[in-house]
């Protein structure tokens, strides 16, 4: 018998779009640049953290660059974006000067956060690259802009991305994402429409870059027909945990799916990848993420994505307790949803969500 699902509360789906991108990032890096086959062979099916040499549940530079983004906007109280780029540029000084841990960060953000933190203007520091860093850490700046009008989210989302990235595509791939994350935080949870939301989104990605407008488009053919009636299994006593039950096959076409469409850092595969995975099991936090985890590719920052997107519509009661019990520094990812949810909602009162507010 399927559990009902319950509708999230708005404090909810800012902790789980946090929560969400870090614990998909750290349930992807150890797997990161790894082919589909090879995790098969090795891991066989990847549903949980994996032991590595410095530790389990560790999130790589796509969940420190969306900290350093949500910490601007907070010590601001608005979005500035130079104050953003001088947060990049300390952060990668910190980590030559080994104060800090850099992990996984590319080529391009540490090429551009060096010119940062040597006094490159920020207009001028970033690289002509259409990778995802910029993208993936867009979330915190939907959070904040939850309320405001698109046009204004879009000019943030740009501005967010240039200190690193200039290339256009990459630019319009981190407005669309940002877009696409507050679309799913005040969508309408009993009526949303996984073909409705893709179309909807696709014309406005058409609207800013045409390849970007095209690849989403390509994504409705795709979902059409692939979708099936989602059934949670509950454990007695634990409703928020799914029973274990064999995912890999449940899972492998939606897999097989994603590889034949590419999980690389180019922004026109992460992008739809992403989206392709949150939107073939919508209501379903933990198997759209390890679907886009155990295809491969560039596992952390496509499935630090998924996280975003599906824990800004499902909230964070849908992440998997067993993972939140082994991620890194989960409280401060909470602190920061909690300020960005106050800013973003002129600090209106948060008891009716209650759960998630971890300082009083």
């Amino acid at each position: 018998m399927g559990n009902p699902r319950k509708k999230p509360k708005t404090l909810d789906r800012f902790v789980g779009c946090f929560l969400g991108l870090a614990c998909g990032d750290a349930l992807g890096a150890p797997v990161e640049e790894w082919s589909h086959e090879t995790i098969r062979a090795s891991l066989g099916f990847v549903r949980d953290f994996q032991t590595t040499i410095l530790g389990r549940g560790l999130v790589t530079d796509d969940t420190q660059m969306a900290v350093l983004l949500a910490e601007s906007i907070i010590q601001n109280e608005h979005f500035d974006p130079s104050h953003f780029a001088y947060m990049i540029g300390d952060w990668m000084r910190r980590i030559d000067e080994g104060e800090e841990a850099g992990r996984g960060v590319g080529q391009s953000v540490s090429l551009a956060a060096r010119r940062l933190y040597k006094g490159t203007f920020w207009k001028r520091s970033g690289e002509f690259s259409a990778g995802n860093s910029a993208a993936a850490r867009i979330p915190p700046l939907s959070l904040f802009y939850c309320r405001s009008d698109e046009e204004t989210l879009l000019r943030a989302a740009a501005d967010s991305s240039i200190p690193t990235h200039i290339d256009p595509l990459a630019i319009a791939g981190s407005q669309i994402f940002a877009i696409a994350i507050k679309r799913l935080l005040i969508a309408d949870y009993d009526t949303f429409d996984p073909i409705d939301f893709i179309t909807d989104l696709a014309e406005t990605a058409a609207r800013l870059n045409k390849q970007v407008g095209h690849v989403l488009e390509d994504l409705i053919p795709r979902l059409k027909g692939r979708q099936i009636e989602e059934i949670a299994f509950v454990v007695p006593g634990g409703p928020q945990e799914i029973m274990h039950f064999d995912r890999s096959i449940f899972l492998d076409a939606d897999i097989r799916e994603l590889v034949n469409m590419g999980t690389g850092r180019f922004i026109l595969q992460s992008l739809p990848a992403a989206l392709f995975s949150f939107l073939v099991h919508p209501a379903d936090f933990e198997s759209s993420v390890i679907c886009t985890v155990n295809a491969g590719g560039d596992a952390d920052t496509i499935s630090s994505m998924v996280g975003a997107l599906s824990g800004a519509f499902n909230g964070a009661q849908s992440i998997p307790i067993r993972w939140l019990h082994e991620l890194e520094k989960k409280d401060l990812y909470i602190d920061l949803s909690n300020m960005l949810y106050d800013l973003a909602t002129e600090g209106h009162t948060t008891k009716e969500f209650g759960g998630w507010r971890v300082m009083e």
